[in-house]
């Protein structure tokens, strides 16, 4: 099983400036795109998982609180402090845990083998 962030495009790069080309956007597309196309072949699961759900959550206690970096608007802000169990968080580490997290549930609720051949 292979699990990714599911983020668009202008979130990784920011806005782009004029002049600017857009191959690293489509960079990351075609990574995505050949992640899937391979673990199709090799019947491998993949998925992507929502950045809400892993940029919001705290990794230690579960829960979105009122901490958390809802609005997203802030990707500068790089660290921020739990509400509900007073765990200070690494932004991109907490998004990293929440990704692993959601994988062993998927893992642990049972996927069915299907080949790609």
């Amino acid at each position: 099983m292979i699990q990714t962030e599911q983020l668009r495009d202008d979130r990784i790069l920011g806005k782009p400036r004029p002049g600017q080309d857009q191959k690293s956007a489509q960079s990351w597309s075609a990574l995505r795109t050949m992640l899937e196309y391979r673990c199709h072949q090799a019947g491998i699961v993949f998925e992507a998982v929502s950045e809400s759900d892993t940029i919001q959550t705290c990794s230690c206690c579960g829960r979105i609180p009122a901490s958390s970096l809802k609005d997203r608007a802030g990707l500068r802000i790089r660290e921020w402090v739990c509400s509900e169990c007073a765990t200070a968080h690494d932004r991109d580490i907490n998004v990293a845990k929440n990704i692993l997290a959601a994988g062993h549930r998927r893992l642990a609720e049972g996927i069915a083998f299907s080949s790609g051949r």
